[in-house]
């Protein structure tokens, strides 16, 4: 079995690996605290004035949504760049988590917590491996790296 090379593991610092946790989280938390602060609540106020003026629940354009466009510009501007800004909170979280991945894991726990974000890991699957699949390789990551806290 092929071993890592010296730098490798040198890098492996406990620091770091909390470091990259913290900002990964620092993320999530922005994306969630934006997307319940500002996106949700336009999104319940256009979805509010599109059923006052019986607009339906569809996606895709239709006249009644475009007179309400030309009458609620900046309505439907700040629904677009509320998503744009999610979408640049998206984009930094993926950025987080690409350094979490990329920082070497000082200790099972972190191993374990790249497996189970790489592998999707949900309950006693492995994301889109049946149970029955993934069984034996859902024991050997508990029998190696110790039983999921």
């Amino acid at each position: 079995m092929a071993s890592l090379p010296a730098t490798a593991a040198a890098k492996a610092s406990r620091a770091d690996w909390k470091n990259a946790q913290r900002v990964l989280s620092e993320k999530e938390a922005a994306y969630d605290r934006y997307l319940k602060t500002v996106v949700e609540p336009i999104e319940d106020r256009l979805q509010a004035i599109e059923d006052d003026a019986g607009i339906p629940r569809m996606r895709g354009f239709n006249p009644q949504r475009k007179r309400y466009m030309d009458a609620n510009p900046r309505l439907y501007r700040d629904y677009h760049a509320s998503h744009e800004e999610l979408d640049r909170l998206a984009e930094e979280i993926s950025d987080a988590t690409l350094v979490i991945l990329d920082t070497p894991a000082p200790d099972g726990a972190a191993l374990r917590w790249k497996l189970n974000h790489l592998l999707e890991m949900d309950n006693e699957t492995l994301g889109i491996w049946s149970e029955d699949y993934s069984r034996g390789t859902i024991a050997d990551i508990d029998r190696i790296l110790g039983a999921a806290s």
